[in-house]
């Protein structure tokens, strides 16, 4: 699974829809591993299951109070066929590590040229203003409509797995991939990227240095960001922001809305999946772009402190994963999960379908990790 997604790394800077089909194919690949024996559920996977149940029925409940009902059932529909291959993914992966009892192999140099591949692909079309990126865009068959950062999707999923990968290179391969890496990221456009990208880096820095703060920082931080968004953004945009680039102060207009909006119904939110419809169904003056482009007020947004108390509940298996005795992985997921709280923070919508199966991905690959790194004890 880690070695196909690392050779689609190239195809994937090209398009979402990649992104997704390579997550269904992954997870519907593990099917006839649920079959082999009995299934036993883990605490980790009783808490996300039970934490699963209770967000959809908060989604299928937020239909009857939604500014456009439609949509909140449309999204939880994509949503839920996203999660039901999850689920499938995980059984999978679950059963089929029982049965290998192997450790984890290195990336094949195949993997490691595709990935040096898209990195050096990367970097040129960074200097090139993604003229590359456009051009093999047409050649291939893909849209070019209303892209202004062709390699967001791609991107995002690099740097999600980045550290699963560097775990699965060899001595080697670091010394290539590493100056790639850098080169890629200090010469993107996508500020969210370079973000993402210190984030992890810092988070790593902890490992080493302060490895108990940072194991109970980062799920500490973001929680504190679930529950206390509202106010820090509703206080923040107070200030006067004007010194900062264009693309920041769009931001800071869209969550000054989207405080507005929580205040005036904190509790219940407008309905799953409702953001972008918002302005028109209620007439308001929102500077919303499809979402607030900050996934912590969208779901005060959508759902209220309902939502957020849902989200709660889902972080405990992360919780729970990070104090099970699964010492490399445990690292690798801290910087994973810094990595997703800079975007969800300050980029992406909580339920573009690309960003689902980006996520869902990620869950999978780090499932095969834990279960083989019990393998290897």
């Amino acid at each position: 699974m880690i070695n196909v997604t690392a050779l689609a790394m190239p195809l994937l800077l090209f398009s979402g829809q990649a992104v997704i089909i390579l997550f269904i194919a992954l997870a519907l690949a593990t099917l006839p591993s649920c079959f082999r024996k009995p299934r036993h559920f883990s605490a980790i996977q009783f808490l996300a299951n039970n934490a699963a149940s209770f967000l959809i029925f908060l989604a299928v409940a937020s239909a009857m109070w939604s500014v456009n009902s439609a949509e909140t059932l449309s999204n939880l529909a994509m949503a839920a066929a996203l999660s039901a291959c999850c689920l499938v993914g995980w059984y999978g992966v679950m059963q089929q590590a029982k049965v290998e009892k192997k450790p984890l192999s290195n990336l094949s140099p195949a993997a490691v040229a595709a990935l040096a591949i898209a990195l050096i692909y990367m970097t040129a079309d960074h200097l090139t203003d993604f003229s590359i990126s456009l051009w093999l865009r047409e050649l291939l068959g893909f849209g070019t409509e209303n892209i202004r950062q062709p390699q967001d999707k791609g991107t995002a999923i690099f740097i999600m797995l980045f550290p699963v990968f560097w775990r699965l290179l060899s001595t080697k391969a670091r010394l290539l991939i590493t100056p790639l890496a850098l080169a890629a990221f200090i010469t993107h456009p996508m500020q969210a990227a370079q973000l993402a990208a210190v984030a992890m880096i810092f988070t790593a820095l902890g490992i080493v240095y302060a490895p108990r703060l940072i194991k109970h920082a980062v799920p500490m931080g973001i929680f504190v960001l679930l529950w206390l968004s509202p106010f820090i953004f509703f206080y923040a945009t107070q200030y006067d922001w004007s010194g900062l680039p264009e693309s920041w102060m769009f931001r800071v207009d869209m969550w000054k809305s989207a405080t507005h909006l929580i205040f005036e119904r904190p509790l219940m939110g407008y309905g799953f999946g409702t953001s972008r419809l918002v302005e028109q169904t209620l007439g308001m003056d929102v500077a919303f772009q499809l979402h607030p482009h900050n996934g912590f007020l969208q779901l005060w947004v959508e759902l209220g402190s309902l939502g957020a108390f849902a989200a709660s509940i889902m972080l405990l298996p992360i919780k729970t994963a990070l104090n099970e005795r699964s010492y490399h992985t445990n690292r690798l997921l801290l910087c994973t999960l810094s990595g997703w709280a800079t975007f969800t923070l300050v980029s992406f919508g909580l339920w573009q379908t690309w960003w689902l199966a980006t996520l869902f991905l990620t869950a999978l690959i780090y499932a095969t990790c834990y279960h083989h790194e019990r393998s290897e004890k």
